[in-house]
């Protein structure tokens, strides 16, 4: 049983063009440089499927975050979105963006109301709008 489920997701994964352990790699957050290389290896597959392409770019982007590179964040969540506008994670993760960049809290607004647009009962989303109520 074992070996007919590794041997399926291997052929899923095959189909799609992207090897295990680059998605193993582009998930992990231990080692922030070898998380970037391995999604921007997945990103350029041509034949990976758009979802898989979509948390890629989200991925990078959560890695660019957490090195602090606001910017290149906000670009990899943006391209995330384009590929899987119903994922409410690349709104939520942008939205927390534009707040640690500082400068960005109509575009932030706008994120968080996007998430609740598609699931209207997410409490992080509504959290934020509360918090950002308050902010000057």
């Amino acid at each position: 049983m074992k070996r007919a489920l590794v041997f399926a997701l291997g052929l899923a994964l095959s189909a799609t063009g992207a090897r295990a352990d680059d998605i193993a790699d582009c998930e992990q957050s231990s080692k922030i440089a070898l998380r970037i290389s391995a999604c921007s290896k997945m990103i350029k597959k041509e034949q990976l499927d758009e979802t898989l392409r979509a948390w890629a770019y989200l991925s990078r982007g959560n890695a660019y975050e957490i090195m602090g590179k606001f910017d290149s964040a906000i670009l990899n969540y943006t391209h995330g979105i384009r590929l899987n506008p119903k994922d409410v994670q690349g709104y939520m993760r942008r939205g927390v963006t534009y707040i640690k960049k500082g400068d960005n809290k109509d575009k932030a607004i706008a994120d968080f109301q996007k998430v609740l647009e598609i699931d209207p009962s997410n409490s992080g989303a509504k959290a934020f709008l509360m918090g950002l109520e308050a902010w000057p």
